[in-house]
């Protein structure tokens, strides 16, 4: 795995929107955030284009994405938003020019794609984890600055939160589907989105020794069903050795009678019997965990913990 160099305070980030359009009130609240972190900002002519519901077109997002990594004054890149459209890029890629300058590159949800794609075709450390354009609490900026920042091997856990009418945590609350303790790569990231890429180039083909983590939003229920039959007829559910589920946001049983989201997974996922557990600061939510794609961890489901076995940066 290559790592890529540590943040600094007065590096640069460079700002990409590879798939939906961003509206420039977020793309300025972006800049804004990475500015009051320390850090400068540079901004591509193409940021704010459009096409159709794209920002601009697939010659202008890869050379967007060419030119952040080619930039020698940059040191990593940040997502605007996520949306749908990353995989349009990725057989355009020049991944040769990505693994001779390897830098920081952050985001989620549909950004999975360039992450996985990446790391696969390469084998540069991509990070899960925050876009610019959405808050930052303090929570998501612990785990941003420790991991990229100050190269941590961090330990990830939930917050411990309970309601102003409850006197028991029951936000954020994770629960464990199999108890147990084990170590893997980490790799994973939004369920449709790799699920889409299964038979591609830009996924990793072996999985035994992987800790899988997958997120999602807006998914009926037998989709994520349907979408977790993918991975399990693909060789990477029997294959895992170790799950971790972060949030499945907004994703409900509206069209059949059937069971509930979180029955879903847990039954799929017990079947595995491997070390597992469930609600994750993984997901489209603002406080989120950073995680390196092909790092060293250990699981400890019984905990509901997992931690990094090595730095993520140099």
């Amino acid at each position: 795995m290559i790592k890529p160099q540590r943040l600094q305070p007065g590096d640069t980030v460079a700002l990409i929107t590879p798939a939906f359009q961003a509206m420039p009130w977020k793309v300025r609240f972006a800049k804004e955030r990475l500015e009051a972190q320390g850090l400068h900002v540079s901004i591509p002519s193409t940021l704010l284009n459009r096409e159709g519901y794209f920002a601009g077109t697939v010659e202008e997002k890869v050379a967007e994405l060419h030119d952040a990594f080619a930039n020698p004054d940059v040191k990593a890149i940040m997502a605007v938003r996520g949306g749908f459209g990353s995989a349009r890029l990725l057989k355009h890629l020049d991944y040769d020019l990505i693994a001779a300058n390897p830098k920081i590159i952050l985001g989620y949800s549909d950004i999975t794609a360039l992450l996985l794609a990446i790391y696969t075709q390469t084998g540069l450390c991509t990070f899960h984890g925050p876009t610019a354009g959405y808050p930052l609490p303090d929570f998501s900026k612990y785990y941003l600055h420790d991991v990229l920042f100050e190269g941590q091997a961090v330990v990830y856990e939930n917050p411990h939160k309970a309601p102003r009418d409850d006197l028991i945590s029951t936000v954020f609350r994770p629960y464990t589907i199999t108890p147990g303790v084990v170590r893997g790569r980490l790799l994973g990231g939004n369920l449709t989105v790799l699920s889409s890429l299964l038979g591609s180039p830009f996924v990793p083909k072996e999985w035994e020794d992987v800790i899988l983590f997958i997120e999602d939003v807006h998914e009926e229920s037998y989709s994520i069903e349907r979408m977790l039959c993918h991975l399990d007829l693909a060789g990477i559910l029997p294959a895992v050795k170790g799950v971790i589920l972060g949030s499945f946001s907004d994703c409900h049983n509206r069209a059949f009678q059937s069971l509930d989201v979180d029955t879903i997974l847990e039954n799929n996922i017990a079947a595995l019997g491997v070390p597992a557990y469930s609600n994750a600061m993984i997901g489209h939510q603002e406080e989120i965990f950073t995680l390196p794609i092909g790092a060293q961890v250990e699981l400890d489901a019984s905990r509901c913990t997992f931690r990094l076995l090595e730095p993520a940066v140099i």
